[in-house]
C-alpha cells in the first residue's frame, strides 16, 4: 500500500513539472511569435537606424558603429569614420577623409546593411517555426519581465556552452535596447543600442560629392579611373 501512495505521488509530481514545463514552453513561444510579428511589420517599413556602442570589460576599451537604412540604400558607419554602403546593385567602402571608394562584391562583403540587418541582432530571429519551438522549449532558455528605472523589458537569457547571452528589449515596442554577452575566462561585451524607425532620410544615406574621390578595386588594387 505504501508503494501504491509513493508511486502516485511521483506520478503526480511529473504531472506537475510536466504542466509547469508546458505552460513555460508555450508562453516563450508566444512571447517569440509576437515579438517577431512587431520586427517583420518594421521591416516592411525599410526605415530604420541603429547605433550601437560595445563595451570590453577587459581592455575596457568602447566603440560605436551606426547603421542606417532606407529605401533599398544601406550604410554602415565604424568608429574610424570609414563606411560600406549598399543599394542593392553597387557595393562600396568609403573613406571620405582620403577621398577614396573601394569598390567590392555584394555578396561577399561583409558589412553591408540590409533591411533585415537589425533583426538579425535578435535571438532566433532566423529560426524555422519549428526551431522556435525548440528554443521555447529548451529550459536553459530564460524569458521575463524586468524593470530598468521604471521601465519594463523582456530579458531574454541563452547559455551554452561557450558564453551566456542577455538581450532586453522593450516590452511595450520591442525595440532593442541593450545586450550583454559573458564567457567563461569573465571577458564581457556590454551592448548599448539605439534603434529607431521612419526617422532616416535621404542625407543619412547619400555618397558623398565624388568628383575628386579615387576609386579602386577592393581585390585587386587597381584604380579606376572611368565611374
Amino acid at each position: 500500500m505504501n508503494k501504491l501512495k509513493i508511486l502516485t505521488v511521483l506520478i503526480l509530481i511529473i504531472i506537475v513539472i510536466g504542466f509547469i514545463f508546458g505552460i513555460n514552453t508555450i508562453y516563450k513561444f508566444c512571447v517569440i511569435q509576437k515579438m517577431y510579428s512587431v520586427i517583420s511589420e518594421n521591416v516592411q517599413k525599410e526605415n530604420y537606424y541603429l547605433i550601437s556602442t560595445i563595451k570590453n570589460s577587459i581592455d575596457n576599451t568602447t566603440t560605436q558603429t551606426k547603421i542606417y537604412y532606407k529605401d533599398g540604400i544601406g550604410k554602415l558607419i565604424a568608429e574610424n569614420g570609414i563606411y560600406t554602403w549598399a543599394d542593392g546593385e553597387r557595393a562600396y567602402i568609403v573613406d571620405e577623409e582620403n577621398k577614396t571608394i573601394y569598390l567590392t562584391d555584394i555578396e561577399s562583403t561583409i558589412g553591408l546593411v540590409s533591411g533585415e540587418m537589425f533583426a538579425s541582432f535578435y535571438p532566433c530571429y532566423s529560426y524555422s517555426f519549428l526551431q522556435k519551438i525548440l528554443f521555447a522549449g529548451n529550459i536553459n532558455n530564460k524569458i521575463k519581465t524586468v524593470k530598468i528605472d521604471g521601465q519594463k523589458f523582456l530579458m531574454i537569457e541563452i547559455p551554452d556552452e561557450k558564453s551566456t547571452k542577455t538581450i532586453w528589449v522593450y516590452k511595450d515596442t520591442f525595440n532593442l535596447k541593450k545586450a550583454e554577452i559573458k564567457f567563461p575566462d569573465g571577458e564581457t561585451f556590454e551592448y548599448e543600442y539605439d534603434l529607431g524607425f521612419g526617422l532616416v532620410s535621404i542625407r543619412n544615406v547619400e555618397l558623398p560629392d565624388t568628383t575628386d574621390y579615387k576609386f579602386i578595386n577592393n581585390k585587386t588594387g587597381e584604380v579606376i579611373t572611368n565611374n
